[in-house]
């Protein structure tokens, strides 16, 4: 029988890092370290010691260990405390904030802040940086606010003025003597220009106070057709011209059916 001359394979080499045990072969592996030459593994240690000497001699005070779990309150507390997070929210401090003009903040709005400071978890230097900015919005959007309403309640003034003619001064008295007996406040009476208007606040109480008997008041005796609005004028001149007997009158020349119709013409014109 012939005799078996193939050449035996050599054994693989051993690793260079030998046999260590299960923790430290992951810690390799992890990082690759095991499919390195050990001339790359050693300049690959040596760049990550020196990256750990770094923070080997850090202070104490500068190191910050964050919390794995994000449900871990206590850890995360300790965090924010160390970033400038007070441990209340009344302890954030903002009497240095105050308005363009000079006025403080308000006590409300104080507590306001500091609620919402402390749950974000601002750093004090951070909420304070933020209020500011929030006063500063709220003055821009304010005088914004002011200045429309101003426009507005220029226009709803014509707009009355338009309709009341040359009875504005005696109406408005009507109108606030109403206000006046129902016992209607300034907030009140705002509350009702913010929702219906300002034109259509005072006629709602130039009507009820003109019901009241207040426009004969004003007037001292019976009410004038002068002192009718434009949209009374229209509808009043609207019911005489379907009276027949009104409107035959009034083609015949009679004296008082030509002046009441001459009264309301101009009423409505605003002549």
């Amino acid at each position: 029988m012939a005799e078996d001359t193939t050449p035996i394979a050599p054994p693989p080499p051993e690793a260079w890092y030998g046999t260590p045990d299960s923790e430290t072969m992951g810690y390799l592996q992890n990082r690759g370290w095991d499919k390195l030459t050990p001339t790359e593994v050693a300049l690959a240690a040596t760049k990550a010691h020196r990256e750990a000497e770094k923070l080997i001699g850090a202070p104490q005070d500068q190191l910050l260990r964050m919390p794995k779990d994000l449900s871990d309150v206590e850890g995360w507390n300790k965090v924010h405390a160390r970033l400038g997070v007070p441990e209340k929210a009344a302890d954030y401090d903002f009497t240095a904030i105050k308005f363009t003009d000079g006025r403080e903040v308000g006590a409300d709005e104080v507590t306001a802040l500091q609620t919402m400071a402390k749950e974000l978890n601002l750093p004090k230097a951070t909420a304070q940086l933020l209020a500011q900015k929030l006063i500063k919005i709220s003055e821009t959007e304010g005088l914004k606010f002011s200045t429309e309403q101003a426009a507005k309640l220029a226009q709803e003034t014509e707009k009355l003025a338009a309709n009341w003619g040359a009875g504005m001064a005696t109406n408005k008295i009507v109108a606030d003597n109403a206000m006046a007996k129902f016992g209607i406040t300034s907030e009140q009476q705002s509350a009702l220009e913010k929702t219906i208007g300002y034109a259509a606040t005072m006629e709602m109480f130039r009507s009820i106070g003109t019901s009241m008997g207040e426009d004969k008041f004003v007037r001292g005796g019976g009410p004038t057709p002068g002192a009718l609005t434009k949209d009374e004028a229209t509808y009043k001149m609207d019911l005489l011209m379907k009276d027949r007997l009104w409107a035959d009158k009034l083609y015949k020349g009679d004296v008082l059916a030509v002046q009441e119709f001459n009264d309301l013409t101009r009423r409505m014109t605003g002549a």
